[in-house]
């Protein structure tokens, strides 16, 4: 597969991301559990202790397909996956508008000026990074995929 088609479907299934009016929620259900009461990978804890070294709230939960936590670091979410080997499969960060990287903002402003950003994701895989955007304008809103300064709408919708 792709990369940006996995990253596409790493988008598309996380739990209670807001497409309008309509929530997508995956067919996995994890429940958040203490990290002293499951058996959490030492690769996952290795990896996870160098790489956010300010997490705060960190909520560990184990599924079929490996580890994941959720957390907070310097006012952005997290949710970082992991396989059951504990090595790092991706890292999806849901960035406030104001948080968002300034020459992403940019490229979005320059292509849509008149509209607003709305909400941003960062995912990283091995393989790169994404942004999923979503911005809007009166009744209209899309969705943005931005790489390396290059914009695809995914979808376009009317509020109704």
């Amino acid at each position: 597969m792709k990369p940006h088609l996995f990253v596409f479907a790493i988008f598309l299934s996380l739990p209670s991301v807001s497409f309008s009016q309509t929530t997508v929620a995956t067919e996995v259900t994890e429940k958040p559990i203490p990290v002293s009461t499951i058996n959490v990978h030492s690769n996952c804890l290795k990896h996870f202790s160098r790489s956010f070294k300010n997490a705060a709230n960190q909520r560990w939960s184990v599924n079929d397909e490996g580890y994941s936590v959720h957390f907070t670091e310097n006012d952005i979410k997290y949710d970082v996956r992991y396989n059951q080997r504990g090595r790092w499969k991706t890292t999806i960060s849901y960035i406030p508008v104001d948080l968002l990287n300034k020459d992403v903002a940019r490229t979005i402003r320059y292509a849509y000026r008149d509209y607003n950003i709305f909400f941003a994701q960062k995912v990283i895989v091995p393989a790169g990074f994404v942004y999923f955007v979503k911005i809007g304008k009166g009744n209209k809103w899309k969705f943005l995929k931005v790489m390396s300064r290059e914009i695809e709408v995914l979808g376009e919708y009317i509020k109704g």
